[in-house]
């Protein structure tokens, strides 16, 4: 059985498609200084989301083409980009970041620099969030923060996750942080969606429908203090998201077009259908049922049917991104579409969205400013149900 839950929108899209030769560029990341390796360093093409990361002895291994540039990333680091030109084996230095600590981040009614701030507040970076290919904020959000726990309630398409700041503080209440999006105040309501047979099954994720490569910045502010402008509904923290504006005196249009698959990793090792007939036939013969004939096998019919084959499949995941971004002296705009396609590896499940945004800024005068913000998408989600005790009543049943 299946459920669709469907929200309604419009966008108009694009498509564009680059074709380039490459070949394998190798090196070794290691620390200035000191020399010592850097393990699970980020390698990434610039411009694109394919990247790696190094191993244990900060080896690492890319196909990049000679009009690329290699982008190293690691915490901490200062972030270093090299062309690659000619070169097949390229070893990187990088240093150290000291100006971490001069951060701006927004709080309550404006901003504040890190250093002066002394709320718990988190800062995911922003190398992170241009580079992490993932379909939803939540997917941002996982394993980029220390004490927040971001946990899939469902491998469905499009299924939402639980997130806990700084674990649970409620047994029967809600423990979803409160979300601000661009200043507009959001909650996370569990199962305020839900697909499936007598409300269960998993709910549609409602912030599947932001376009992760729209967002600028993400801050969490973790402790009282950090959160207290929003009383009672920021008990469970507060997730600060704003989005991207335009760069004003420079206009880009950017395209993005990533694919990928998911395959189960292992099948089941189950009975065919003879072995699990003589289990129920032997079991049957020391029940109430001295002739269990329904439960006899024949020969004479091909009956071994792999049900997992049946209903597995290998999904395919493609999102195409289009934005075009820019402004003058005064002015600032950004312009964004967004298409994802998720099939998900059980038949009849995927997840399906269009989702565009504007964005406008205009400076009228010293002391005024007027500024648009307007989103629409729409998003589909095939979300599998399953069948709980009393959905059978009144059918037949050999057990009656």
């Amino acid at each position: 059985m299946k459920s669709r839950i469907i929200k309604n929108s419009w966008i108009f899209f694009f498509f564009l498609i680059g074709i380039s030769a490459k070949a394998q560029v190798s090196g070794i990341v290691s620390e200035d200084g000191s020399g010592e390796p850097l393990p699970a360093a980020t390698i990434l093409l610039k411009g694109t989301q394919t990247h790696t990361i190094t191993n244990v002895n900060g080896e690492y291994q890319i196909a990049a083409s000679e009009n690329d540039t290699i982008v190293f990333l690691y915490i901490g680091f200062q972030t270093h980009e090299e062309p690659v030109g000619k070169q097949r084996i390229i070893n990187i230095s990088l240093r150290e970041d000291d100006k971490q600590l001069d951060e701006v981040v927004i709080v309550g009614y404006g901003t504040q620099r890190r250093r002066e701030l002394t709320g718990s507040v988190a800062n995911i970076s922003k190398s992170h969030l241009e580079y992490n290919a993932t379909s939803s904020v939540d997917g941002l959000l996982r394993g980029a923060v220390s004490g927040v726990n971001v946990t899939r309630t469902s491998g469905q398409p499009g299924a939402g996750s639980e997130i806990r700041i700084r674990g649970g503080n409620s047994i029967q209440a809600s423990n979803e942080p409160l979300y601000v999006i661009d200043g507009f105040i959001y909650f996370n309501e569990k199962g305020a969606t839900q697909a499936g047979v007598s409300g269960i099954s998993s709910s549609l994720n409602p912030l599947a429908s932001i376009n992760p490569s729209d967002i600028e910045s993400i801050e969490i502010l973790k402790d009282v203090s950090a959160k207290a402008i929003y009383g009672s509904r920021g008990a469970n923290g507060v997730i600060l998201v704003t989005t991207k504006k335009g760069t004003r005196g420079k206009n880009t249009v950017n395209y993005q077009y990533s694919i990928g698959i998911d395959k189960l990793a292992k099948k089941l090792n189950i009975l065919n259908a003879e072995q699990w007939t003589r289990i129920n036939r032997d079991n049957f013969q020391n029940t109430v049922w001295s002739n269990p004939a329904w439960v006899e096998f024949s020969k004479d019919k091909n009956v071994n049917t792999d049900w997992q084959d049946a209903v597995l499949r290998t999904g395919l995941t493609q999102t195409h991104e289009l934005s075009v971004s820019g402004g003058d002296d005064k002015t600032r705009y950004l312009i964004s579409g967004n298409y994802t396609d998720q099939e998900g590896i059980i038949l009849n499940s995927g997840f399906e969205r269009f989702s565009g945004r504007i964005n406008l800024d205009r400076i009228l005068s010293e002391n005024f400013t007027i500024g648009v913000t307007a989103s629409a998408d729409r998003s589909t989600q095939n979300a599998l149900t399953t069948l709980v005790s009393g959905d059978f009543a009144g059918s037949s049943s050999p057990f009656k």
